[in-house]
């Protein structure tokens, strides 16, 4: 049987600007995921990490997101890698059980990527798997920066410099409709990083409120001096928005894109007011 840290690794994606969340993101890892049997890489930048276990990989790419990954996939020995973002804290125990049946699953297809949370969810059932299903060409977010156990030599080749996760997201998802197949998904959360109102814990270089208080409460090494805490303001107009986009990508693509229209438009007239409100600032 092949040694799996031969097969996969994890790298989770970060830079120099983040580097006050490698020491709660990895004290997480480690607590609810005590048995990975992956080797462990940090894409940081030019700052190393003294997180035990822990590999730091660097690059001089600076901004540029995909350049940056770019140059951390050629430090990478193996065929897959699970890509992982510094800002989404696991919650709870991660089972490693169902890690591996994607990795094998990824294998046997010859899949480009297994994507590990379900957002948006798979469009076409696979027979013989209740665990995973696929994303069709043609669907928003095909490809995506969520956590994701990626054929490496695929992920390359999708990559192009300049690019940030968000245009990555949009112009990988256009470059791969050429590939009918190859991009999967789990019908369930595979790691527990989704939380009851927001997967992530930074929000525009910035806590946000309610994560810094369920995260400052656990002792697991978080600085809140770094970096400052969102508004409650901008907090809920980032969860309204989440909604509006989340329930547009739930609809057929036409109808999608007209609810986006009038959402913005919707937005544009109210969101300014209720900020005001919220901030205590008179019209």
């Amino acid at each position: 049987m092949i040694d799996k840290s031969q097969r996969c690794s994890l790298l989770v994606l970060s830079c120099d600007a983040y580097c006050d969340l490698w020491r709660p993101f990895f004290v997480l890892l480690r607590r609810e995921w005590p048995d990975c049997p992956y080797l462990c890489y940090l894409g940081a930048g030019r700052v190393g990490s003294k997180e035990k276990g822990v590999i730091t990989l660097y690059s001089g790419a600076g901004r540029d997101w995909s350049g940056c990954l770019l140059d951390y996939l050629d430090q990478i020995p193996t065929p897959y890698v699970l890509l992982m973002l510094d800002d989404f804290f696991l919650r709870r125990r991660v089972d490693g059980k169902l890690i591996d049946d994607c990795l094998l699953f990824a294998e046997r297809h010859q899949a480009s990527q297994v994507r590990l949370i379900p957002r948006p969810r798979p469009t076409r059932k696979i027979a013989g798997s209740n665990l995973i299903g696929e994303c069709e060409a043609g669907v928003r977010y095909r490809v995506c920066a969520q956590a994701s156990i990626w054929d490496k030599r695929h992920l390359g080749n999708i990559l192009v410099r300049g690019e940030s996760a968000w245009e990555f997201e949009h112009n990988a998802t256009l470059r791969a409709e050429s590939q009918p197949a190859g991009h999967y998904c789990a019908r369930r959360a595979v790691l527990p990083y989704q939380g009851l109102f927001a997967h992530h814990v930074v929000e525009k270089g910035c806590w946000l409120p309610h994560e810094k208080w369920i995260f400052g409460r656990q002792r697991i090494g978080c600085d809140f001096c770094v970096r400052k805490t969102l508004p409650w303001g901008q907090t809920l107009a980032c969860f309204l928005a989440k909604i509006f986009i989340g329930t547009a990508n739930a609809v057929p693509l036409p109808i999608s894109n007209a609810i986006r229209a009038l959402l913005r438009r919707g937005m544009m007239l109210v969101m300014p007011q209720v900020l005001r409100r919220l901030s205590g600032r008179q019209k």
